[in-house]
């Protein structure tokens, strides 16, 4: 039973992503031919498809030897047997979800062939759908791998084979990277610590703040967000070299 379920997964998988939507995009499209669409659409079209491909099958590879799993889990009904492991190396180093990223590069191929807005609207249907079902697949591995899963999320990005972290491991109560968290809360808890910091080195007790301590505290301030979070911070003094701050 569970190699049919596997099985089932696959085929229902592969019929879906690889026939039917580039089908429905054509048949939206006026069923139009391959003649006369130029040299660099059709160099276009075939990166696209060829890469897009290749990302997916790399992917579905992969979480089979290394998640003991199938691809095929909508919105959190099991169609195919689950991955048993969590995912991080291999395709999963690009991004949480390689394999949607390869049917989305596959179908863009399909969009430059046909070029018609029909067959783009049915790609941006297809990905608004899609982000559903990833909020949905997240909420589930948050259930079943908890922290080991909040990690792995704050040093990758949904899609983009990107992210902003510097190898830095959060400390509890610390905030997070700025992959994951927004600038103000990282600018205030950066802020506390350099403040600290700075009364530190003056010998001041909390509440002293004496003339030309902000230079100091810029400078503290300047270090952490640069070392720990990759950020280049200026301060009013860096942007008004011209003023006098005491």
């Amino acid at each position: 039973m569970k190699t049919f379920r596997a099985i089932a997964g696959y085929v229902l998988g592969g019929l879906m992503f690889v026939v039917l939507l580039p089908t429905i995009m054509w048949l939206a499209s006026g069923m139009p031919t391959l003649e006369h669409i130029g040299a660099l659409r059709a160099s276009i079209t075939g990166l696209l498809i060829l890469s897009g491909l290749t990302l997916s099958i790399w992917t579905i590879v992969y979480m089979k030897r290394q998640g003991k799993g199938n691809p095929m889990d909508a919105f959190d009904h099991e169609i195919g047997p689950r991955t048993q492991h969590l995912m991080t190396d291999g395709p999963y180093r690009l991004n949480r979800n390689p394999m949607l990223t390869g049917t989305f590069i596959y179908l863009l191929g399909y969009i430059v062939w046909l070029w018609t807005w029909q067959a783009l609207l049915v790609w941006v249907i297809f990905v608004a759908i899609m982000l559903v079902q990833v909020v949905t697949e997240e909420m589930r591995l948050r259930r079943d791998f908890g922290e080991e899963y909040e990690a792995y999320c704050q040093r990758t990005g949904r899609f983009f084979p990107f992210t902003c972290h510097h190898g830095r491991t959060k400390k509890e109560g610390e905030v997070g990277d700025s992959s994951t968290m927004d600038f103000e809360a990282i600018e205030k808890e950066v802020d506390a610590r350099a403040e600290e910091q700075m009364r530190k080195e003056l010998g001041l007790r909390r509440g002293q703040w004496p003339m030309g301590a902000c230079h100091l505290f810029w400078a503290i301030k300047k270090q952490i967000l640069l070392e720990e979070y990759g950020i280049h911070w200026f301060s009013p003094q860096d942007l008004n070299p011209g003023t006098r701050y005491d």
